[in-house]
């Protein structure tokens, strides 16, 4: 009995994984979700790699606050690889939803064990939202990897003390600040956690130095911006 709950426990995760490909990729050029949001960010990038127009900012939030241009710079780029297919981006949001679904396992079984891990599998796998907006390429695309990223930085930042992967996270921090406002969750989170966790501040020290300081070096675009603009 023990070696076939083994073979369970293997089996049901890659069941799981087979129905999220399925489930973002099935049909996928007659399911793709393309508006007026993509249309117009498309339209940007366009703007950005074929008419060679810099932007030193980004999308707007509520409040009449533009987030920085990174978002831009990065799906232009796949946008350009793609020769500007829409539904070639349906199908990289497609495949960042898979990645994360076997993300969501990895990061559970590690903290929680194999049965909450196949729940939390299943749950991110077969859920109608989810997989509704896994595929989309837009703003959040990259939200749940960049949320397990942090997690997963936080856990070896803090049990290992490999300082190294606040790099990592900054990355993700960077894009993710200038893609939506609901990414600064995850900053606001970061911070809350080193301050409880980090006991001794002086080997993490050069490390937390840098990257704040690639955090806001990636921000000075909307400061050029303002400038050229008069404030």
């Amino acid at each position: 009995m023990k070696k076939y709950k083994n073979y369970l426990w293997l089996l049901l995760p890659v069941a799981i994984l087979g129905a999220a490909i399925w489930l973002r990729f099935d049909n996928l050029t007659n399911l793709l979700y393309f508006m007026i949001d993509e249309e117009r960010y498309s339209f940007l990038m366009k703007r950005l790699y074929l008419d060679h127009k810099l932007m030193l900012v980004g999308v707007a939030i509520p409040g009449g606050i533009y987030l920085g241009p990174a978002y831009f710079y990065f799906s232009g780029l796949l946008q350009l690889m793609f020769g500007f297919n829409p539904t070639m981006m349906g199908a990289v949001a497609s495949g960042a939803g898979v990645v994360s679904t076997l993300g969501v396992y990895l990061l559970t079984k590690k903290w929680l064990g194999k049965l909450a891990a196949t729940v939390a599998m299943a749950f991110y796998a077969l859920s109608y939202l989810i997989v509704i907006y896994n595929r989309i390429y837009w703003t959040l695309t990259w939200s749940s990897l960049m949320a397990i990223v942090t997690y997963w930085g936080l856990w070896q930042i803090i049990t290992a003390k490999k300082y190294w992967y606040l790099y990592l996270m900054t990355g993700v921090f960077i894009l993710g600040s200038q893609s939506d406002a609901s990414y600064f969750s995850l900053m606001v989170t970061t911070i809350i956690i080193l301050i409880r966790q980090v006991k001794q501040w002086q080997p993490f020290k050069k490390t937390l130095i840098i990257a704040c300081a690639l955090l806001v070096a990636a921000q000075l675009p909307i400061a050029a911006f303002d400038f050229r603009h008069n404030f």
